[in-house]
C-alpha cells in the first residue's frame, strides 16, 4: 500500500521532463542534415556514423512520444518494433536503412523516417501542428527539427523552461559531444527569420 502511490509517480517522466526530452530529441533529429553533408562528400564512414546515431535518436524519440522508457541500445530496435500504433512503414524503413546504406538515396530515406516521426508529434495532441519541412538558406537539413524543438520547449514550465533547448540529456548527446549552443542559437534565429 505504501509503495503503490510512489510507483505510479515514477511510471514515466514528469510532464516538464518529458517535454524537455522531446524538445531535445527533436533538435537532435537535425542529424539528417549531417548525413546529407557526409553523403554529398561521398564519405561513407562519416555517413554510416551519422546514420546510426540518427536512427538511435529517431527510435528514442518514438519511445518518448509513446511515453515509454527506451531500453539500452542493444535492445532498442527489438523493443521499438513492439511500440503501439507506429506508422506501418517506420520499423521496416529503419531496418532497411540500418542494413544497407545507399549513398544516392540515404537522405531521402532518412527524411521519410523524420517526416513520420514529425507526423507522430503533430498527432500527439501535445503541441500545435508544426510543418514537417522548412526551406531555409542552410543546406544541411529541410526537416523542421528546430520548429519541433521549439514547440515542445514551449510546453515546459518552471525551472526547466529557463534551460536552453540546446542542452539535453546524456543519452541523446553522447555520439556528438557537446553542442556549441551559440552556433545553434544563431542558426535557429536565421531559420526563423
Amino acid at each position: 500500500p505504501l509503495v503503490s502511490p510512489l510507483r505510479s509517480q515514477f511510471a514515466y517522466y514528469p510532464a516538464n521532463v518529458w517535454h524537455k526530452r522531446l524538445s531535445y530529441a527533436f533538435f537532435m533529429l537535425h542529424l539528417v542534415g549531417n548525413v546529407r553533408r557526409s553523403a554529398h562528400r561521398r564519405d561513407i564512414v562519416a555517413t554510416q556514423t551519422y546514420v546510426n546515431w540518427f536512427l538511435q535518436i529517431a527510435m528514442r524519440t518514438c519511445f518518448l512520444l509513446k511515453r515509454k522508457y527506451a531500453p539500452y541500445c542493444k535492445w532498442l530496435f527489438k523493443a521499438f518494433t513492439r511500440l503501439p500504433d507506429l506508422p506501418a512503414g517506420l520499423s521496416p524503413a529503419i531496418e532497411r536503412v540500418a542494413g544497407r546504406i545507399t549513398m544516392a538515396t540515404i537522405t531521402e530515406e532518412l527524411y521519410t523516417i523524420a517526416d513520420e516521426i514529425g507526423a507522430m508529434a503533430n498527432d500527439s495532441g501535445v503541441i500545435d501542428a508544426v510543418p514537417l519541412r522548412k526551406k531555409h538558406p542552410m543546406f544541411w537539413s529541410d526537416f523542421n527539427s528546430y520548429g519541433f524543438m521549439e514547440a515542445f520547449h514551449e510546453q515546459i514550465n518552471g525551472v526547466l523552461a529557463k534551460k536552453s533547448p540546446y542542452e539535453g540529456p546524456y543519452d541523446l548527446l553522447t555520439a556528438n559531444g557537446n553542442i556549441n549552443q551559440e552556433i545553434m542559437k544563431t542558426a535557429w534565429k536565421t531559420l526563423k527569420g
